[in-house]
This record gives structure tokens, C-alpha cells and sequence, in this order.
């Protein structure tokens, strides 16, 4: 079994952390999203690999739903 990257370590450890966040305060795609959207301006690769490792995650019936929803937040005005 492949080791993990040291970066891949870093995005893992953030979307644990986003999720447990998001889950004890109940708004988990406004804090996702603010998140997201901030990492995008600072590291947009980072931050799709944390979306995609996110979605990668989730049942096919609920990943579109959830990456429809999370383009409306992340999506600059």
C-alpha cells in the first residue's frame, strides 16, 4: 500500500478538521464553502484536490448534489 504524501497528509488532516467544524455547527457547505474559497485564492490546486478527495467519498446520487451545491459558495460573484 502507497505511503501518503506529506501533502496529501495536509489536505487530508484539513478536510478532517473542516468536517468535524462543520458537523458540530450544522452549516457544513457555508463553512466549506468559505473555506474552500479561500484556499482557491491561495492554492487553487490544493483546493481542488480537497474537493475532489471529498466527492471521491461520497455515494454517486449524493456527490452532484454536493458539488452543485458547493460551486454556488465557492464560485466567485
Amino acid at each position: 500500500m502507497a505511503r501518503p504524501t506529506p501533502k496529501g497528509q495536509r489536505i487530508d488532516k484539513m478536510i478532517e478538521a473542516v468536517l468535524h467544524e462543520a458537523k458540530a455547527h450544522k452549516n457544513l457547505l457555508q463553512l466549506l464553502g468559505s473555506t474552500l474559497k479561500k484556499l482557491r485564492e491561495k492554492n487553487p490546486h490544493a483546493a481542488d484536490a480537497a474537493i475532489e478527495t471529498m466527492a471521491a467519498s461520497m455515494p454517486e446520487d449524493k456527490r452532484q448534489k454536493f458539488l452543485n451545491e458547493l460551486i454556488t459558495f465557492v464560485r466567485p460573484n
